[in-house]
C-alpha cells in the first residue's frame, strides 16, 4: 500500500486493514510526512496482523460492486466503506 498525503488516511486506513487481514503479503510504501502516530499505531498492528498464518480474503460482492465492500477475513464478513 502506499501512505501518502495526497490519500485521506481513513481510506488508507481501511486499505491497510483489507491487506493485513487478506492472507497476502503485506507491503507497505510511506512518505515520512504522511507517517505520524496513528498511523505508526495502525502500522505495527497491521504488520503483526499480516504476519501471522490466516486464510485468503474473500470478497463476497464481487459479482455485484466494482469495488467490493463485504470481505470474509479471517472467517468473519468485515464491512468497508471506499467512498
Amino acid at each position: 500500500m502506499g501512505l501518502t498525503p495526497k490519500v485521506a488516511w481513513a481510506q488508507n486506513a481501511q486499505w491497510m486493514r483489507l491487506l493485513a487481514g487478506s492472507g497476502a503479503p503485506l507491503f507497505v510504501s510511506a512518505q515520512p510526512e504522511a507517517v505520524g502516530v496513528a498511523q505508526k499505531e495502525a502500522l505495527k498492528a497491521a504488520f503483526a496482523q499480516a504476519a501471522r498464518p490466516q486464510p485468503v480474503g474473500e470478497p463476497l460482492d464481487w459479482l455485484t460492486a466494482l469495488c467490493p465492500t463485504q470481505w470474509r477475513l479471517d472467517g468473519k464478513t468485515t464491512a468497508f466503506d471506499w467512498s
